[in-house]
Parts: C-alpha cells; sequence; structure tokens
C-alpha cells in the first residue's frame, strides 16, 4: 500500500468517525407499567391497549427508557410508551 493511499484512507476513517461522534443519537421513549398505579405520576400512555393489565393508563411513572424497552413496550400488554403531559387516553 503507498503511502498516498494509506494517508486518504485514514483521513476517511476520521472524518466518519467524526461524522457519527457529531450525529443527533436517536431518542428513546419512555416506557410505564400500566399493571401497576404509580405514585400519581405526571405520565400518560401514548398508546391504547386493549389487553389486561393494561388498565392505567394515566398518571403513570416511567420505568425507564432505552431501545431494550421499547422493544419490550411493544410486546408486552402491561408496558407502553408513555409521555409526560396532558395526553388522555380512555
Amino acid at each position: 500500500m503507498n503511502h498516498k493511499r494509506s494517508i486518504k484512507i485514514s483521513i476517511a476513517i476520521t472524518a466518519t468517525a467524526v461524522a457519527a461522534a457529531f450525529a443527533p443519537a436517536a431518542q428513546a421513549a419512555d416506557v410505564c407499567n400500566q399493571a401497576r398505579k404509580g405514585h400519581e405520576g405526571s405520565f400518560n400512555a401514548t398508546d391504547s391497549d386493549p389487553n389486561p393489565p393494561a388498565r392505567n393508563k394515566n398518571g403513570l411513572e416511567p420505568i425507564g427508557s432505552g431501545e431494550g424497552l421499547a422493544r419490550a413496550a411493544g410486546r408486552s400488554p402491561a408496558l407502553s410508551e408513555c409521555s409526560e403531559g396532558d395526553i388522555v387516553i380512555s
């Protein structure tokens, strides 16, 4: 490998790393447990799940956020994505 090619590859790798460092990260949604009433939190479910135990839809507290929890919320009737605010699902 010649010297010029090596420098070009190094510059390309560095530019890619810098671009990845400054790219906005995807923000994961908060996840709440609808099967358990929180301590009168300010979060509300953002989707309506008719299957039990999804009975508490308002006044929830988030259990966390992250890609894994968001994936679990899509599969579990007890977990739901939630957000803070005025979204009220009846």
